[in-house]
């Protein structure tokens, strides 16, 4: 008898802390809420486009009626550099920064981030949770190969990394520049990495006279007029959206390993709209906010949330290497032999 009424009580106690977090949760959010209201707007500053953020933007001012979103769009670089030269000023004007997760984390070790960490994480991978408080993930960028497939037929597509140093490809491949970092260097290191791949296998493709393109999407537009047959780490989301208006390109995961890289949010340090910032971080990361992720055609992070890409779109996919610490400091490394390798 004894041991059933502890068991009850224990059942009992557990729902009162259950209760008790449910509402001091709703508590904080309304309290959080109330001051963003009083604030009334969220200076966001964006390396992600026009086309993937106002859809989440114009959701958010729906559903927060008060509170306004002022978004500047450029590279991470430049973005990086104004919120810097704000702090230095001492007129911090930027509340939300957006961008790949390295860069975005690596501005947070300078010390231009205020670490945060939103209830709503607790529905997404922990594999995807950056531990530091300092970026917030929402959605993620797979890379793979993507063909032109007028000139590139299903049986001789390559159907990995490794079949692309094959000569028959000479001349035909195409990526973005791998100095400035982006895609191309992200492969460049996933590739130099590699335990089956590795410099061997690099170097090899130095001798295949690559296109180097300024952007992903120079080098996508190339591959769809077919002046290139293959897109080296080219994006699923973009050879997915663009396929239903007859661009003739199709994605494929290489056997020998798809990768991933994350896009983040990071919370500005001294941010004059600290509330609303907060508040539109927790709308991004929360259902509606991701489901709005998705109908962009970005790979949404939280679990359950369904995906153009489809159910199993990260199966099989590794994390980029430059998303890690160690490959974060191994960077200038990473660096110097690309110079030595593909442009010597």
């Amino acid at each position: 008898m004894n041991g059933k009424w502890f068991a009850a009580l224990l059942f009992i106690l557990l729902w009162v802390c259950v209760i008790f977090s449910i509402f001091s949760a709703s508590a904080i959010s309304a309290e959080v809420e109330a001051k963003a209201r009083a604030e009334g707007r969220v200076v966001l500053y964006s390396c992600p486009g026009r086309e993937n953020v106002e859809p989440v933007v114009k959701e958010f001012e729906r559903q927060h009626p008060g509170i306004k979103v002022q978004v500047s769009y450029g590279k991470g670089s430049q973005l990086q550099e104004k919120i810097r030269s704000e702090a230095r000023a001492g007129r911090p004007t930027t509340d939300v920064h957006s961008c790949g997760w390295n860069g975005l984390y690596q501005f947070g070790l300078e010390g231009y981030l205020e670490k945060y960490q939103s209830p709503q994480q607790n529905y997404f991978d922990p594999a995807t949770v950056d531990k530091s408080g300092l970026t917030l993930s929402h959605s993620a960028h797979i890379y793979g190969l993507v063909i032109n497939t007028r000139w590139v037929g299903a049986e001789e597509s390559p159907r990995s990394w490794s079949e692309l140093a094959d000569p028959k490809w000479k001349g035909k491949l195409a990526i973005q520049d791998p100095r400035p970092g982006g895609g191309g260097f992200s492969w460049f290191v996933q590739m130099l990495t590699d335990a089956n791949l590795g410099e061997n296998y690099l170097r090899k493709m130095a001798q295949q006279k690559i296109f180097f393109g300024r952007t992903n999407d120079l080098v996508h537009s190339l591959l769809a007029r077919g002046e290139y047959f293959v897109h080296i780490a080219g994006t699923e989301e973009r050879a997915t959206t663009e396929a239903p208006r007859s661009a003739p390109v199709k994605f494929l995961k290489p056997r020998d390993g798809a990768f991933y890289t994350r896009i983040g949010l990071g919370l500005v340090k001294n941010a004059p709209h600290p509330n609303a910032a907060k508040l539109y971080i927790d709308f991004t990361l929360s259902e509606a906010g991701q489901k709005t992720v998705a109908d962009t055609g970005y790979l949404p992070l939280r679990k359950g949330v369904p995906s153009v890409l489809g159910p199993d779109a990260l199966q099989g996919a590794k994390l980029a290497v430059l998303q890690t610490e160690e490959g974060i400091k191994r960077e200038p490394e990473f660096a110097k032999k690309l110079k030595e390798i593909f442009f010597p």
